[in-house]
């Protein structure tokens, strides 16, 4: 009956750490550990959270259990790479997750070890080698693993396209290849409807940044963002326009629309500098006369 119930609080902590809220995920890994200590995994994930809340002390007693409970040694360079990650010795911790992908055939854990290995090289701003990763993961990985392995390497292609003006538009096409592809996946959250609305608008594709806007409003409609990113796609539609015959009203209206649910997002805590960016713009509009 306790193993029973370890394992639905180590599923339950599970969730809690894949939405990134570990302090959560503790209670329930503790939970389980408490109720069951002969599994090595319990303790595994339990130092793989501490180490992620900067309690390091803690997290290598825990994977000294584990290791003594039979933890596999490709689990066990998992966490000793997480650690090495908080610790900020990048190179260190991806030499360790690279040990990982070569010595096991489990798909959880080289995922893991891929995602873990892409986030130490964007820590360590080498944007080359995290994208070098990230394809190679891409291909060898099975399809229920490739959403996070895309997403990561959407976002780095993107980051790359913004970094370096020669190479702007390739990695700005491949970043929107690679979201066109979740897109198809099935995977529409809010924030890649924005993704690629940015990256049809940085490539000039107006029509399209408007569709998948329309989109997302259908989808998000009380939220600021979506508003936000249509009065920054209407400025710019308006300003490849000749000069009398630009009309900023649409503008004004999505920023306004934007103001209202802005407001909403700001007593939950949010804080958006790309609202602050639009205000300017707006002043800068009236001050020129033409709202």
């Amino acid at each position: 009956y306790s193993k029973e119930n370890a394992d639905i609080n180590y599923l339950i902590a599970n969730a809690y750490f894949e939405k990134e809220e570990y302090q959560n995920a503790l209670i329930y890994y503790n939970n389980a550990v408490s109720l069951n200590q002969s599994n090595p995994l319990y303790f595994r994930d339990l130092a793989i959270t501490l180490a992620r809340t900067g309690d390091r002390e803690k997290a290598e007693s825990k994977l000294l259990q584990a290791k003594e409970l039979g933890l596999e040694e490709p689990s066990a360079l998992l966490v000793s790479g997480e650690l090495l990650l908080s610790k900020g010795e990048y190179n260190n911790a991806i030499s360790e997750f690279n040990k990982v992908i070569n010595k096991t055939d489990d798909n959880e854990i080289i995922f893991r070890a891929y995602i873990l290995s892409s986030d130490a090289y964007k820590k360590n701003n080498d944007i080359n080698n995290q994208i070098s990763l990230l394809e190679t993961a891409r291909k060898n990985l099975p399809v229920e693993y490739q959403n996070p392995i895309l997403i990561s390497l959407a976002n780095a292609y993107s980051l790359k396209s913004q970094q370096n003006s020669d190479e702007y538009i390739e990695f700005a096409k491949k970043a929107l290849d690679v979201n066109l592809v979740l897109y198809q996946n099935g995977y529409q959250s809010e924030s890649l409807l924005i993704n690629l609305s940015n990256l049809y608008q940085r490539l000039t594709q107006f029509d399209n940044a408007l569709k998948v806007l329309t989109e997302a409003k259908d989808k998000y409609p009380e939220s600021y963002k979506v508003f936000l990113r249509l009065a920054f796609l209407e400025t710019d539609i308006q300003s490849k326009i000749e000069e009398n015959k630009r009309d900023y009203t649409l503008v004004a209206n999505y920023y306004n629309t934007a103001k209202k649910y802005y407001k909403t997002a700001q007593n939950n805590g949010v804080s958006d500098p790309e609202m602050k960016k639009l205000e300017t713009i707006i002043a800068k509009l009236k001050e020129g006369k033409w709202l």
